[in-house]
């Protein structure tokens, strides 16, 4: 009997299963105000999520993401997208309390999207988001944009 190399698919689902069993979680710190430990336990967190990332180095493609960005896309934009709502509650209470300084209505908008998330309210989830973005985001990018994550989000990521 002649033993034959794996197909393309096997060996991507080889590498997949591999990669998961490769991977370790990590227990987020205690939110503040969140009473119950969340569904979806975060994984490793980013490397950089903790330095500075130089003006220039992040942001849009080809560029990585800067740090703020690469959270929301990880534990609020895909949750939201696949209309997974209960995913989102626990990080958006964690970002009301990455409230930076000087950020007036950041907590009340993050807090807004919980309530309206709870509720199983996509619409709401999304005006306050953006509510909370046409009024930061433009500041946030540049004055904020490469700086470490909040020490409240570090370590924290939604299950897939």
């Amino acid at each position: 009997m002649t033993k034959t190399a794996p197909r393309p698919a096997a060996r991507g689902a080889l590498l997949l299963l591999w990669a998961l069993a490769s991977c370790t979680r990590s227990t987020p710190a205690a939110i503040p105000g969140v009473d119950a430990a969340p569904a979806n336990p975060p994984s490793a967190p980013w490397p950089d999520a903790a330095e500075p990332v130089a003006s220039g180095h992040c942001g849009r493609p080809p560029l990585p993401p800067c740090p703020l960005q690469q959270w929301m896309d990880a534990n609020l934009r895909q949750p939201l997208n696949q209309q997974r709502l209960d995913r989102l509650v626990v990080p958006l209470q964690a970002l009301a309390e990455a409230q930076p300084a000087g950020y007036d209505g950041w907590t009340e908008a993050a807090l807004r999207g919980a309530t309206a998330a709870a509720r199983r309210d996509e619409e709401g989830v999304r005006a306050a988001c953006g509510g909370c973005h046409r009024t930061h985001r433009a500041r946030y990018r540049s004055e904020q944009r490469g700086q470490p994550l909040a020490e409240v989000l570090r370590g924290w990521r939604s299950a897939p």
